[in-house]
């Protein structure tokens, strides 16, 4: 078994011919199939033509759509990776398109995102190419929400075998390796900056009760930030603050308007668990407003469930705590 690359919870390896069921199991389901053609596989065999495919690919070109498994179980999610494309399409020819499918009992994870991450690292770091690509369906809103994620731009809407078909660009210099977050305490420069743009948005969310929220909100002496930068500037941040011997408190989640849509919340809050955990913490609290409903959407994808308001946001309407287990 040959790895290709490995995530926080994925291992992305080479396809193999006893990956027959699983993959049989994932596109024989014709909700898998509903943006790619429509055409659920029928047969066993027939996927393992495809796999032999896929292997001939992977040995020709170096690289091909990978199975993705489970870190801790190996159990098999679906497949990502590059494709080597050597005949024209859209006017382009000898260039690496993005793939990536799943069995529906793994969508909305972040399996797809993650798994498309590590393949474009790999694409980038192997290859002397510039630009990778990618091809979806307008109207397959997962599939496009993955590809911003991962740092994709749409160019064009053409036509494919009759389809109107999104055309996307990731440019090297945009991938999402150049996000790094670092981890820093409350006094850092930046952290604060984030901090104040924060403040400024919630002030005018708030309203009234602005002054309420704020006397819970000071950062100083916190100890563990984080801060997201892309190409050295500090573009969204996060906080975990002891709430008791065994829990953590997350605090002061942001990310600049300009950079949102891009899955950085979503990193910034699995660092801060990391952190809590390495820490010798099992568990995270938080608090939100009910006038912020891209971060309640973000808490619960994440696993976290809604709890009574703790502590002093017992009795106040306006917000929603949430708990998860480690």
């Amino acid at each position: 078994m040959k790895i290709f690359a490995e995530t926080p919870r994925l291992i992305l390896r080479e396809i193999e011919m006893t990956d027959d069921a699983d993959m049989f199991e994932m596109d024989s389901d014709p909700e898998v199939h509903l943006y790619i053609e429509n055409k659920p596989v029928d047969s066993i065999e027939k996927i393992r033509e495809v796999i032999g495919m896929l292997r001939s690919q992977q040995q020709q070109f170096g690289t091909a759509r990978w199975a993705v498994v489970d870190k801790k179980t190996n159990e098999w999610l679906g497949w990502c990776g590059l494709k080597y494309f050597n005949q024209p399409l859209n006017g382009h020819i000898n260039f690496y398109e993005l793939g990536y499918r799943f069995k529906k009992k793994h969508w909305g994870k972040g399996y797809a995102t993650e798994a498309s991450r590590a393949a474009i690292d790999f694409g980038f770091e192997t290859f002397d190419v510039e630009s990778i690509y990618a091809i979806t369906d307008p109207k397959n809103e997962n599939s496009v929400k993955v590809l911003r994620k991962s740092g994709f731009e749409l160019v064009e809407v053409f036509d494919y075998e009759g389809a109107p078909t999104n055309w996307l660009e990731l440019k090297k210099a945009n991938r999402p390796g150049n996000f790094t977050i670092i981890r820093t305490e409350s006094a850092n420069p930046d952290f604060k900056k984030l901090v104040a743009e924060l403040d400024a948005d919630l002030a005018i969310r708030d309203g009234d009760e602005h002054a309420f929220y704020a006397q819970y909100n000071h950062v100083t002496h916190i100890k563990h930030v984080l801060v997201m930068y892309y190409k050295g500037m500090a573009v969204g941040c996060g906080a975990i603050k002891e709430f008791d011997d065994s829990c953590m408190e997350v605090k002061r989640m942001y990310v600049l308007p300009a950079y949102r849509g891009k899955g950085i919340a979503g990193l910034l809050l699995a660092a801060l668990e990391a952190w809590a955990k390495e820490l010798g913490y099992s568990t995270c609290v938080l608090e939100t407003g009910i006038r912020q409903p891209e971060a309640i959407a973000l808490y619960k994808k994440n696993n976290y469930s809604v709890i009574p308001n703790y502590g002093q946001y017992a009795g106040v309407e306006n917000s929603v705590c949430f708990k998860k287990k480690l």
